[in-house]
């Protein structure tokens, strides 16, 4: 990943205080310059299961750390099968810099239509940047809580409580800040098929840097060098 900027960066603490007041100008104003200080050379982005590209930008002093993700136009390396309803294993906020997408939260629903059913997997990781699905014995039904299209400017969080998916259009594309809280349970947890395999395995391929670089020039954001 790129560089974790360290938490006691002034920078950081600029960001961490503009996004705590949901300023989204300040928050991206200091993104970019946490961004603008970084040499291209030393910028890495990975591809995630769920379709986008992220990279690591900074920690702060609450152990929270700072993310870009971005769905590029067009683009897309979503995981085969493409689960996409899944519930993290920390708090998330988002900021949407660039774009849009559809957040959807979940809630139990034993009446749910059978996108929402379906077994759950715990997600963990291996060495290698390589992310592992394990089936469980639990079945589980979930209804839309959240049905919302987010827009550039808005923030919105995601608990730790909520199954969710976050959809970009296939020509579209988004580039978001993400807070993501410290870690409270060991792993997260996916909605997957019944029949489908007791294990999957994803590969996190590297991200090509002028698909990178691309993808913060959506928002006007641009290493040195």
């Amino acid at each position: 990943m790129a560089p974790v900027v360290r938490p006691d960066d002034a920078v950081v603490g600029e960001l961490a205080s503009a996004y705590d007041r949901r300023d989204p100008d300040r928050s991206i104003a200091a993104a970019a310059e946490l961004i603008g200080a970084c040499r291209v050379d030393d910028l890495d982005a990975w591809w995630h299961p769920l379709g986008f590209f992220r990279f690591d930008l900074a920690l702060d002093s609450n152990g929270c750390r700072y993310t870009m993700h971005c769905w590029p136009p067009g683009i897309r390396a979503t995981q085969n099968p493409a689960w996409t309803i899944h519930r993290h294993v920390w708090e998330l906020e988002s900021l949407i810099v660039e774009g849009g997408l559809r957040d959807t939260q979940f809630v139990s629903n034993d009446a749910a239509d059978d996108r929402c059913t379906g077994v759950v997997y715990l997600a963990g990781s291996a060495p290698g940047r390589v992310s592992l699905l394990e089936r469980t014995e639990r079945r589980i039904g979930l209804a839309p809580d959240v049905d919302d299209f987010r827009r550039a400017g808005q923030f919105y969080n995601v608990s730790l409580s909520s199954f969710h998916e976050s959809l970009v259009h296939p020509d579209g594309a988004c580039l978001t800040l993400v807070r993501i809280g410290p870690r409270l349970r060991s792993r997260s947890e996916v909605v997957g098929e019944e029949h489908a395999p007791a294990a999957l395995r994803y590969l996190h391929e590297p991200v090509d840097k002028g698909l990178l670089l691309d993808g913060l020039a959506m928002a006007g954001l641009h290493p040195r060098g």
